[in-house]
């Protein structure tokens, strides 16, 4: 009986303070939202937006139109001229193709071992084609290698990509990319 009285107490003590209001300050987990931009090195995605701030720039006459300038701008580029190029991409698209051009302008910039290697990338958008079922949706195939300015690096190797791409009208007869999402 001797033994059970402290841990009868504890009890009480603990059933009691449990009434008090005091609670784990962490149970109802983080009160600010996420960091968009360390969300997105964590799961390697964005989030699209639902709004825009301003109206995309430009526009193609054809989804294919705007899905082939997207593609060249994207994937040909040196350590140079790729923020530039992303900011580009950011201001005459929408959505997740926007965010996803606005992050890696930002991340270009300060981009150490970019600028040190003075890496380069090439390539073509070989083919272009709409994903059953699914509308202002579309496959599209490139044709990339990276390689560097410096000398003594040998290029790599090219090599086929598939993106998944969609597309929104903005203004009759004028499209503009929405979503570009490389698959692995």
């Amino acid at each position: 009986m001797c033994r059970l009285l402290p841990l009868l107490a504890a009890v009480l003590v603990a059933v009691a303070l449990a009434g008090c209001g005091i609670r784990d300050p962490y149970a109802d987990g983080p009160k600010t939202k996420p960091d968009p931009v360390a969300q997105a090195n964590r799961t390697h995605e964005l989030a699209a937006t639902t709004t825009v701030a301003a109206a995309p720039v430009g526009g193609a006459a054809s989804p294919s139109a705007a899905l082939r300038a997207f593609g060249e701008q994207s994937i040909n580029w040196t350590w140079r001229d790729l923020a530039a190029r992303q900011r580009t991409l950011a201001a005459g698209s929408v959505d997740q193709a926007h965010d996803q051009a606005q992050l890696l302008a930002s991340t270009a910039t300060n981009d150490y071992e970019m600028r040190r290697g003075k890496i380069t990338h090439r390539g073509a958008v070989e083919s272009i084609a709409p994903k059953p079922g699914t509308p202002d949706t579309y496959l599209v195939v490139t044709l990339e290698a990276s390689g560097t300015e410096t000398p003594s690096y040998q290029p790599a190797r090219q090599s086929y990509h598939v993106t998944l791409a969609a597309v929104k009208q903005t203004t009759p007869g004028r499209w503009v990319v929405s979503t570009w999402k490389p698959q692995p």
